[in-house]
């Protein structure tokens, strides 16, 4: 049983002695600051607040959320978020959490309970360079520098090709791997060797898997052992965050996204939830803006000021899109075209709200109606979608979820406009199917924000 979580658990997630180490510091640093914030803000003995009946559930909800969040490692990297931002992410994500708890069991006596306004506003503060400086020590405290050793049995297989290429485009910090090729005395050889992190098999490339004396076999009696042995393909996901390029188009692919929505709809369900409400919470502070867009758009021109478009949803099917107009109304007067980097359609108005990604603020509609998700896939035109599925091999894919306002590649793959964007945008949206989760969608929102707060629109 051991060997086989490890076999499909991440690749790359925390041993259990660092989890438990973080779960310590982080339950030591509530213990602290929380009769410290009390103290400060109200002058209280701050020791009494430990006695609070409240006090273990407070507790319970923060550390409830780090581990959500995936805060339980010092990975410097998970979701494409480094340490520092998933931090920030965490310790803000404690705000709604812990009010909701204080109305939904405090209440009554939220006078008494020691998280006002103020208390929490302390606590947080210090909370944030506690986590910070507690998982800076731990990383230095069990890591103590030495990179995680990889063997890569099948080096010269096609999985191991896209891999390399990995490993030119963006090195891991702190990894380091060795190839060797499978079916091979040298194979069999360095697997008996030991002293490996994780062993990663290509099973694209047709690794040796006859008899319990080939590598795979040697393989398997070390994942047994607790050796980390995992495919080619799913290290490739763990580092960059996106699925192969040599894996689009395999039976496998589809295979994997098929189970990764069957358990999924659970947490379907409750993202569903959280769609509406974030939706309406947006469109309430966003509407002052939207009138002045649209104000502004219709005075530029005379023209419409919501553009609607034709796009493939869920399922494939079609559904129209709303979109404050950021071009001239003869766009595509020679018929469709791809949307570019600099395109001479965009008016001036259009091109300030693109900078910021307001044209999008009426696809929170689309997300009220159930059309659109908040994260997920970008939507294309069906025209567009013909040719991509000729194209791409299991482009058809990404219509298994709702598509969405933000999305994995969005954040994370430079603007692009070419059936060659479309197959790398796809590697990422893939990955989201197959790993979906509410912590990868904080992930993709955190992204989001630093996106529109700085203008870099992808």
């Amino acid at each position: 049983m051991v060997g086989r979580r490890r076999i499909l658990g991440d690749p790359l997630r925390a041993p259990l002695y660092e989890k438990v180490a973080l779960l310590l510091a982080d339950a030591l640093g509530v213990c602290l600051l929380l009769p410290l914030a009390r103290w400060a803000r109200l002058g209280d003995p701050g020791l009494a607040s430990l006695a609070d009946r409240h006090f273990p559930g407070l507790a319970l909800a923060v550390l409830l959320v780090f581990y959500v969040l995936d805060l339980y490692t010092t990975r410097s990297r998970i979701f494409g978020l480094g340490l520092p931002a998933r931090t920030l992410v965490a310790v803000l994500a404690l705000v709604p959490a812990l009010t909701l708890y204080v109305y939904l069991f405090a209440a009554s006596s939220f006078r008494d309970v020691f998280l006002g306004r103020g208390v929490l506003a302390l606590f947080l503060s210090g909370l944030l360079p506690w986590c910070l400086l507690s998982r800076s020590l731990v990383r230095t405290a069990l890591r103590a520098g030495r990179d995680s050793r990889w063997l890569v049995v099948g080096g010269g297989g096609a999985g191991a090709g896209d891999f390399r290429d990995g490993l030119r485009e963006s090195p891991p910090h702190g990894m380091a791997f060795r190839f060797v090729e499978d079916g091979t005395e040298d194979a069999a050889a360095a697997l008996a060797e030991g002293g490996w992190d994780g062993i990663a098999i290509d099973d694209a490339g047709g690794a040796d898997g006859a008899g319990d004396g080939g590598p795979a076999g040697s393989a398997a009696r070390l994942a047994l052992s607790g050796t980390r042995v995992l495919a080619l393909g799913d290290l490739y996901e763990s580092l960059w965050g996106k699925v192969p390029p040599g894996s689009l188009g395999s039976r496998s692919t589809v295979l994997s996204v098929n189970r990764s929505l069957l358990r999924g709809r659970p947490v379907l369900r409750v993202k569903r939830a959280a769609d509406v409400a974030l939706s309406v919470a947006l469109l309430a502070p966003a509407l002052p803006f939207a009138l002045l867009a649209a104000a502004l758009v219709k005075l530029e021109d005379g023209g419409p000021v919501i553009y609607r478009q034709t796009r493939t949803g869920l399922g494939g099917e079609p559904f129209t899109m709303l979109k404050f107009r950021s071009m001239r109304t003869d766009a595509e007067k020679g018929g469709v075209r791809w949307a570019r980097e600099g395109d001479d359609r965009v008016t001036r108005i259009g091109r300030l709200m693109r900078l910021f990604h307001f044209d999008e603020v009426p696809q929170l509609v689309n997300v009220l109606r159930g059309e659109m998700s908040l994260v997920g896939p970008r939507p294309e035109r069906p025209e567009q979608i013909a040719l991509l599925e000729r194209e791409v091999p299991s482009y058809a894919l990404r219509h298994s979820v709702r598509p969405g306002l933000t999305g994995w590649a969005q954040v994370l793959h430079p603007y692009g406009a070419s059936v060659a964007d479309a197959k790398a945008k796809l590697q990422y949206d893939l990955y989201y199917i197959k790993r979906g989760s509410l912590a990868l969608d904080a992930a993709v929102f955190a992204k989001t924000v630093r996106v529109v707060l700085t203008g870099r629109g992808r």
